[in-house]
Formats: C-alpha cells, structure tokens, sequence
C-alpha cells in the first residue's frame, strides 16, 4: 500500500504497519540511501489537537533516549497537513510474529529476549520514562540478532502521567497490562515489569498468564487471579526462572521488582549457572531458521538428559519427577519416561494442561482444531469500551491490508465472516489479530460439498449422415437457401446475397442419383448431352425471385436508352 504523502529527501514510502494512532511506512533517506521507518499519524487524528500534541510528545519522549535496545528517532515534522516521526528501521520480526511461526522458543532464545528488552527498559527508565505497553508486537527481534523496544506512542514522563483517557477509558493493550493500569491508577516504572512478565511467560508457556472471553473477564483476572505456574506448561523451565517470572507478575507492587536492572542481574546469573547462551550469536541461529534451531537445541537436551539416567536413582522424588518430565515434554513417545511417571503417581506434561497449540488466538473455549482443515473466520463481537466500529474497522482494514470500505461494512454487520476460507495457521493467527484489537471471533471448519455422482458412460450413438438439402439443382451445384440463387459446386458463398454455405449445402457426386422425371437429355447432368442455350439460360435463372429479374432488365434498358441519345 502507497502512502498518500510526501516528504522531502524520501521516497518508496510503503506501509508495514499500523497502531492505534499512526501508520508506520518504510522510506528511503535519498542522500544516503538509507531506509528508514516512518510513522504519520492517523488522518482523523490528525484534525485533534490533542493527538498532535500526544504525537509530537511521542517524538521528543522517544528521541532523548539513545540506546542499542530502543528503536532510536532520527527527526519528526509535518508534511501536506500529515504529523510524522522518522525512526531507525530494523530488517526483522516481532516477538509476536515469531510466536506465530514457533509457538514453543527455545529456552536461550527466550530468556535472551527478556534480557535485552530490560536492558531497553533500563535506559528509558532512568530518563524517568515509562512505556505503558511492553506486548510482544512491541519488542523486535532483528536479522543481525538485536533486540529492539519500538513504539513509545504510550510513553510519558513518570511526573507527567495521566493513565486514563479524556474519555475516561484506559489506555494500553488489555492483555499485557498491570494491575494499577486496569484500575486507572498512576503507573510507575514497575508497571511495565508487570507487562514484561507477562511477556516472559508467554514466550516460555506458549500461552498467555491472563485470558478470558471479554475485557472485564479479562481485567479480572489481572487483578484477582493468580495464573498458573509456568513450569506446569513448561517443565524445561526450573525453578530459579520460574521465580524470575513469578515475582515480575506479582500483584503487589511492594512484591514486584522495582527496576528493570534488577531483573537483568538475576536472569544473567541465572543463565549463567544453566549454562544457557545469552549473546547475540544465539539471537542469530535463531532468527535464520527458528525451526531448526529449536529442534537441534531440542534434540541436544533430550541426549544430554538420556545420558544421566543412570544417576536417576541418586535424586529425589521432585527431581526424578521433574527429570522424566523434560524427557516426556521433548519426546512424548518416550515410553519408558511415560511408564516412570506413572509408577511415581506424577502426571504427564499433557495432562497438567501444557500449552501445545500455538497461542490461543481467541478468548472464546473452542473444540479440538484439525490442523489440516480449512477454516471460516467468524468475527461474532467487538469489547465497544475499547474500540467503536470505525475505529475496529480502520485498524483491522490496516492489519490486513483490506479496503476499509469493506471492513467497514462487515463490521457494521456483526456478527460477519471476514473470510470464507483459511488454513489453519492463518486462520489462528488472523484470531490472534482479532483478539488484540479487541473482538471475539470464532472458527467454523469449511465442510467440503460432496462431488456430484459419477454417471456411467452412455455408448455414443453413430453419426447419422447429413440429410442433403431439398434444394439441389440437377446440374449439381447449389441453391441459396436464403436468396434461390444458384452457384457453382464449389462455391464457398453466394455472390448474390453472401450467404455462407455449410458442407451440407454441397452435392456429392458420386452419391448423385437420376431423379425420376428426367425425361430430356439436358435436364439430366449425367447424360453427356449439351443442352440448348435458351434451356441453359432459363436454369440458370430458376428460382430467382422475378421482380429482381425485372429489375434487372429495366436497368438494362435504361443504361441503352442512355448511351444510344448521347
């Protein structure tokens, strides 16, 4: 999609991505070739002064804060009425982008993330700069194995904050925000640890802590519930990142961790002791082929843990429970692990509920998925305290690079199917968008219609041989059918009225039979015989209507008359 906009010293601007109050397009910086992000703010946003000022606050927020774990701004304007920010631009995938293409991270690759993000947090904190939504589409994981904070669209000075809205409604993404955020209270510097955690334990549990079927269920649980431990989903994980985890979600901000240096340093310790990689080398493999490198890390696990069975008996029960479990949790067709959980009376990794399916991509409780079926996406309601209609529809049109002309009518429809047909990974990942934005959807398997019944074959029937015009002349050429004036055998078409004929016009000679009533030599083509010339004549003008004939004649005279008097 082209951007209605120019600016100047850039061009090639293509859309790439789009938020709750800009488009972000890649541009090209002429004067040093450079490709840059840029980000314009919404048309309709544009006309609000409020917005404008939030906007460019956004600019001069973003641009004190220089670090290698932060989306940096290069400069910021206004060009043909349009509001703008001219960010680095980094050739890579969100965080939520690769959970759609490997729902279970590596255990390296995912602390590694966290690690650099507080790193990122780290420095804007110290600006005394909250961001208010840390999600996973916010953090980027670069080709050359960076980690990058984007979008501070949110952010605000600690002495400055106003969490709700003039609307009176909350800003940030439902899912990913803290306690004190929900209720609309101050926020501080711990609030994005809080929405870290959450983070953290999505990409180690391959689900979300807090879910539920609407925005209040959600809220809900952010506030009262405790989520349920990640090693239950994940028994990679031990103890020591477990309670990394856990104190970043704590409720209480007295039990939360109050810096995001202080997570850095234990998380470094902790990687440290396990021995699980944190540079950017790892961040690199990765990001070059995510599949095969959680396998091969996978795989390297499973044979380092096989190789310390004979020690088993030295361990206690939690261990040796904890122990079989990583072996089931990487290859559940380890039948021996399966049999000593069970004499142990433990319960397998699948059934204390570990997460296996990529990320729920809707709120709503939906029956085993085929993963080799096509879908109908059901888009059934949107949480209208978040978003009204337009706005659900504009941002959903930006998402998906649909015509927001259409979105908008199906949206005024609901509940409406935003497409008939999908696989299933872009059908839970178009979940995925749906559920962000705000709306409940739902999946309904596309039932293929039966193929029509095979019809025996019927034998052809034999050509019947062309019936032969009932107007033949006996000389064996042709009549016009339209005009009755006779041609040639060979004639193609009538000279007279240039009527084309079809082969069954034509006469067969050597299927030609005397007709009875041939009674004069002449009339009989076969008989060798030269007819008299007033015979030829009269046939060669038989059924040729007579007042052409006449017609014909008069004109003659008339040209006669003519020359005769000059």
């Amino acid at each position: 999609m082209q951007a209605l906009l120019r600016i100047n010293g850039y061009d090639s601007l293509e859309q790439i991505a789009v938020g709750g109050m800009a488009v972000v397009y890649r541009a090209r910086k002429l004067s040093i070739k450079k490709t840059v992000a840029i980000k314009v703010l919404l048309p309709h946003l544009a006309a609000d002064a409020r917005f404008i000022a939030r906007f460019q606050q956004e600019a001069e927020t973003a641009a004190r804060i220089q670090h290698d774990n932060i989306v940096n701004v290069i400069d910021s304007g206004r060009s043909d009425g349009a509001y703008y920010i001219i960010m680095e631009y980094y050739d890579g995938l969100t965080v939520e982008e690769l959970l759609s293409i490997q729902p279970r991270l590596p255990l390296d690759v995912a602390l590694s993330i966290v690690l650099n993000t507080c790193y990122g947090l780290e420095a804007a904190h110290a600006q005394h700069l909250v961001h208010r939504d840390i999600k996973p589409a916010n953090i980027i994981l670069t080709r050359q194995g960076g980690v990058k904070v984007a979008d501070f669209g949110l952010a605000k000075a600690v002495d400055k904050i106003n969490l709700v809205t003039h609307a009176g409604k909350v800003v940030g993404t439902p899912a990913y925000m803290s306690p004190e955020q929900t209720r609309g209270e101050a926020v501080s510097t711990v609030s994005d640890i809080f929405s870290l955690g959450v983070v953290a334990y999505e990409m180690l549990a391959s689900k979300r802590p807090f879910e539920g079927g609407s925005y209040s269920e959600v809220v809900d649980r952010i506030q009262n519930a405790e989520p349920q431990a990640v090693t239950s989903f994940n028994p990679l994980v031990d103890e020591p990142v477990e309670a990394i985890v856990r104190r970043m979600l704590a409720k209480s901000l007295d039990t939360r961790y109050t810096t995001a240096s202080d997570i850095a340093r234990e998380l470094e310790t902790t990687m440290d002791q396990h021995g699980l990689r944190r540079d950017r080398r790892c961040l690199v493999d990765f990001f070059n082929d995510p599949s095969g490198y959680a396998e091969a890390a996978a795989n390297g696990l499973l044979e380092r843990l096989r190789e310390q069975l004979s020690r088993v008996g030295q361990m206690g029960q939690p261990q040796r429970t904890r122990f079989y479990e990583k072996i089931v949790y990487l290859d559940p067709n380890d039948t021996r692990a399966r049999d000593a959980l069970n004499q142990m009376g433990a319960a397998t990794p699948a059934e204390k509920g570990r997460a296996t399916k990529p990320r729920p991509a809707s709120s709503t409780s939906e029956p085993a998925l085929d993963k080799n079926a096509d879908y109908r996406v059901i888009l059934e309601s949107i949480d209208r305290e978040i978003e009204t209609p337009d706005t659900f529809a504009l941002k959903l049109a930006m998402r998906l690079k649909s015509p927001v002309p259409r979105m908008r009518s199906l949206v005024a429809h609901l509940p409406c199917t935003l497409v008939q047909r999908l696989p299933y990974k872009k059908a839970r990942w178009l979940m995925s968008v749906i559920e962000e934005l705000g709306g409940v959807g739902r999946l309904d398997v596309v039932v293929e219609k039966a193929p029509p019944p095979v019809e025996e074959p019927v034998a052809a029937k034999p050509k019947e041989a062309p019936k032969p015009l009932e107007r033949r002349s006996f000389t064996g050429g042709v009549v016009c059918p339209r005009c009755g004036w006779e041609e040639e055998a060979d004639a193609k078409f009538c000279s007279l009225c240039l009527n084309h004929f079809n082969r069954t016009d034509k006469l067969d000679m050597d299927e030609f039979v005397i007709r009875p009533g041939f009674d004069r030599p002449e009339d009989n083509p076969l008989s060798g015989e030269e007819p008299a010339a007033g015979n030829v004549l009269a046939r060669r003008f038989r059924g040729v209507h007579p007042a052409l004939i006449a017609g014909g004649v008069l004109l003659i005279a008339a040209a006669a008359v003519y020359f005769l008097s000059r």
